[in-house]
């Protein structure tokens, strides 16, 4: 906790609940005896991160299924105009495939479209094979998870400080538990009340 300006409430270290005060927004102003003689009104300025833990649990199949794509393939068309669409396919004897598609705009000039396009279609046999993660792949996808499931709340300025995780894979399945601890900066202001007896700027 950094304070430019305000009465701190709590010091570094200490735990807090939601809604609860961490900087004042008065100085408190005493005399030589320490003493109460009167409050300073001003807007509370400061840093402030908490340190939260909170439980972390994932799962993932240990198998998944990748494409070994084969040399052969066939390709199409289709032609769009005036709304229509006209389609050239050729036939596919492939058991299993996947299609790419590349439309194009019809153009004279740089800004000067007509009124039709082409989308050229590729059709590529593929063979699906199952694999299985290995122990270094296994811990590169349990970060990517974790890093995906956080990404929004990271976007905000929270970091990601601490990961303490155990992975157990067991048969066809991993399981990660543990806990992760944030860094998470506070920037709520609310009105406050000052005490009577204010010098207020």
């Amino acid at each position: 906790i950094i304070v430019r300006q305000g009465t701190p409430m709590v010091s570094d270290g200490d735990e807090v609940i939601a809604g609860q005060t961490l900087v004042e927004g008065y100085y408190v102003i005493k005399n030589d005896a320490g003493e109460i003689i009167r409050y300073e009104g001003v807007v509370a300025d400061a840093d402030i991160y908490l340190l939260a833990k909170e439980e972390y649990e994932d799962a993932f199949e240990m198998e998944y299924v990748s494409k070994e794509y084969t040399e052969r393939k066939r390709t199409g068309m289709r032609f769009y105009i005036g709304g229509k669409c006209f389609e050239f396919l050729p036939k596919i004897r492939f058991d299993t495939y996947e299609m790419v598609a590349d439309k194009k705009e019809i153009r004279i000039t740089e800004n000067f479209y007509l009124p039709f396009s082409v989308e050229f279609l590729g059709f590529l046999e593929y063979e699906p094979k199952l694999n299985r993660y290995t122990e270094e792949e296994i811990n590169q996808l349990v970060n990517f998870r974790y890093q995906n499931k956080y990404k929004n709340i990271l976007q905000k300025g929270v970091q990601i400080i601490e990961k303490d995780v155990k992975i157990d894979c067991n048969g066809k399945l991993c399981k990660v538990r543990g806990n992760i601890t944030l860094r998470v900066p506070i920037t709520t202001k609310v009105p406050v009340t000052i005490p009577e007896a204010v010098s207020a700027y």
